[in-house]
C-alpha cells in the first residue's frame, strides 16, 4: 500500500501547489508557462502511474461488504461523471450551470466507486479523489470569481455528452482489461 499512499498524497500535494496562486507564481514564470505546464503534465502522469500500480499490488484487505446496489449505483453515477468530465471543457452549457464540472465528475466518480468496494485499498484510492475534488473546488473558489464559462450551445453540449458516454460504455466493456475487476458482474 506504500507505493499507492505514495502516488495520492504526490497527486494531492502537487494539485494544492498549482492551486495555491503564491506558489504556483514560484514556478510559472512569464514566458515559462508551457514548460511549467510541461513539467506539470509529466509529475501527474508519473503520480497515476505510481496509483495505479500502487492499487494493482495492493493486497485485498476487506474494510466492509459493499451492499448489491452499490454496484448498480455505481453504473449510473459513473454515466453522470464520465459526461460532466467530457462536457467540463469547451463552450457547453453543463459549465454554465454546474461550477466545476471536472471536479463534480471526478467526486461522483470516486463516491461511486466507494459505493462498490469495500477493500482497504481502495478506500483510499476513492476516499482520496472524493476529499481531493472537495478541497480543490474550495480552493478554487478562494482564488476569487473563475473567468466566465462560454456561452454554451445545445450542440455543443449534445456531442461532449454523447461522446463522454461512449467512452464511459468503452470504459464499462473494458474495466476487466484495464483494471483486472469486471464492472458488468
Amino acid at each position: 500500500m506504500t507505493v499507492l499512499l505514495t502516488g495520492l498524497i504526490l497527486f494531492v500535494l502537487i494539485h494544492i501547489f498549482t492551486a495555491t496562486p503564491s506558489l504556483r507564481g514560484l514556478l510559472a514564470r512569464p514566458g515559462k508557462e508551457r514548460l511549467y505546464q510541461a513539467g506539470f503534465g509529466v509529475l501527474v502522469i508519473l503520480c497515476m502511474g505510481l496509483i495505479i500500480y500502487g492499487k494493482s499490488i495492493a493486497p485485498f484487505e476487506p474494510v466492509w461488504e459493499p451492499p448489491l446496489w452499490g454496484r448498480h449505483l455505481a453504473w449510473l453515477l459513473v454515466l453522470v461523471a464520465f459526461v460532466l468530465l467530457a462536457t467540463a471543457h469547451g463552450p457547453t452549457l453543463v459549465r454554465q450551470y454546474v461550477p466545476h464540472p471536472m471536479l463534480m465528475g471526478v467526486l461522483i466518480w470516486a463516491i461511486a466507486h466507494l459505493t462498490a468496494n469495500g477493500d482497504m485499498a481502495s478506500m483510499m484510492l476513492f476516499g482520496t479523489f472524493a476529499v481531493f475534488s472537495v478541497l480543490m473546488m474550495i480552493l478554487t473558489g478562494r482564488r476569487g470569481a473563475a473567468k466566465p464559462a462560454p456561452q454554451g450551445r445545445w450542440s455543443n453540449t449534445l456531442i461532449q455528452a454523447v461522446a463522454g458516454a461512449a467512452l464511459y460504455g468503452a470504459v464499462l466493456l473494458a474495466h476487466p482489461y484495464l483494471f483486472g475487476v469486471p464492472a458488468l458482474a
